[in-house]
């Protein structure tokens, strides 16, 4: 594949990591990875990455240089970010609404229900201890 000279063309298709600084290089590194049957693996942050399966590919599309909202419309409960956005990001933007992601208050209250969870075995738990005792 011959690559042009310029800022815009992703000129490093040797390395197995793949970090593209814009979304004409994610094209074309897909583009050469497809034309070469070449798997890829795309990460953002690696934030998740103990979630599923390691995967064997010969490269990996490290998109943690692509982040940022690129559109934002409150009224209508929609917002589009980039693959490597920290969360931290799009919930300030959100509260400046007063809106938030809706995973947010589950997360709570799941966290809510297993702190008790732990707090009434952790009672009980001390309960037996001072029964063995007696």
């Amino acid at each position: 594949m011959e690559l042009k000279k310029n800022s815009q063309t992703f000129q490093d298709f040797n390395s197995t990591i793949l970090k593209p600084s814009n979304e004409e290089q994610i094209q074309q590194i897909i583009r050469y990875c497809y034309k070469n049957n070449l798997p890829i693996e795309i990460v953002g942050t690696g934030s998740k990455k103990e979630i599923g399966k390691n995967l064997q590919c010969k490269k990996i599309l490290d998109m943690s240089n692509i982040s940022g909202i690129m559109d934002y419309k409150p009224n209508e409960l929609y917002i589009t970010v980039k693959p490597s956005t920290p969360i931290n990001s799009i919930q300030e933007e959100l509260k400046k609404n007063n809106q938030y992601l809706a995973f947010e208050q589950a997360a709570q209250e799941i966290t809510y229900l297993v702190l008790k969870v732990i707090m009434e075995k952790e009672k009980r738990l001390n309960l037996a201890a001072l029964f063995k005792k007696m």
